[in-house]
């Protein structure tokens, strides 16, 4: 018996999942990306990361499809003309506005990115200086660097306060307003609905904190390992699909993909 294939689009994080966390690359995950690409599979990148940084990262993954910024902050639509901006973030001046009353209401002394010269980013990162520069173009968020151990429970009601929130991702503490990654993907269900005639299968792929709310409205979840923190816990649900591939970042993401193309019995 012949398993009917879906429609499926693959939305995914890029640090520490298609990108390994220390270099920044996706070697290892090059065979599933060609496999992907032969089947005419879109592949969404859904990231904490700004438009700048998106677009020189989709230039080296030969990537034409929409791409979602800065933890759900904007969708970035392809056209003819460009790109067409979708917002769902509240913008940055704001954000900063907040930070700093918060800052002098709790006696904290907050740092990041807002603080730090492109010099300092880059120390922090260990970007090259033109990527560093192009993380520091943000539009929908501030992240700070936030020590792991440091309780959030008073910060994080500060910023509810505000109708604001922190997300954890790979390095930084992002604040943001009230959106995630998983806001992107009704808009997203919608489109490829329309486009491929059926209604997607989302295959979802992430590492962090602020993977998980994306993780839980796809139809498989795919949690990547990292070498930073134990793996993410993501809740059962009736109709979707968990995978924990034994891979770390890049290497766990060619392992699930080869994994859920032969589940439906692509060559």
């Amino acid at each position: 018996m012949t398993l009917t294939r879906p429609a499926l689009v693959v939305v995914t994080d890029l640090d520490g999942t298609l990108l390994d966390h220390h270099h920044y690359d996706f070697v290892a995950a090059l065979p599933a990306l060609e496999r992907l690409r032969k089947h005419r599979i879109p592949v969404v990148l859904n990231t904490s990361k700004t438009r700048a940084e998106v677009q020189q990262w989709r230039a080296q993954l030969d990537n034409h499809h929409p791409y979602v910024i800065e933890n759900g902050g904007a969708i970035l639509w392809p056209t003819e003309q460009g790109e067409r901006v979708q917002s769902l973030g509240k913008p940055r001046h704001a954000i900063l506005e907040v930070l700093a009353r918060i800052q002098t209401q709790l006696s904290l002394t907050l740092e990041g990115f807002s603080h730090w010269t492109t010099d300092e980013l880059m120390t922090h990162t260990g970007l090259a200086q033109g990527p560093a520069e192009q993380a520091m173009a943000r539009r929908y968020s501030e992240p700070l660097l936030w020590p792991k151990e440091q309780p959030l429970e008073r910060f994080s009601q500060a910023l509810a306060e505000h109708d604001l929130q922190g997300l954890r991702g790979g390095r930084f503490l992002h604040v943001q307003g009230q959106h995630d990654k998983s806001d992107a993907l009704g808009p997203l269900r919608e489109h490829y609905h329309h486009e491929l005639g059926q209604a997607p299968v989302i295959v979802a792929l992430g590492d962090g904190d602020n993977d998980r709310a994306m993780l839980a409205q796809a139809d498989w979840a795919v949690v990547i390992r990292s070498p930073n923190h134990s793996p993410l816990q993501v809740d059962a649900k009736a109709g979707r699909k968990t995978m924990l591939p034994a891979g770390i970042g890049p290497f766990g993401w060619n392992q699930a993909i080869h994994h859920i193309l032969d589940h439906y019995q692509f060559d």
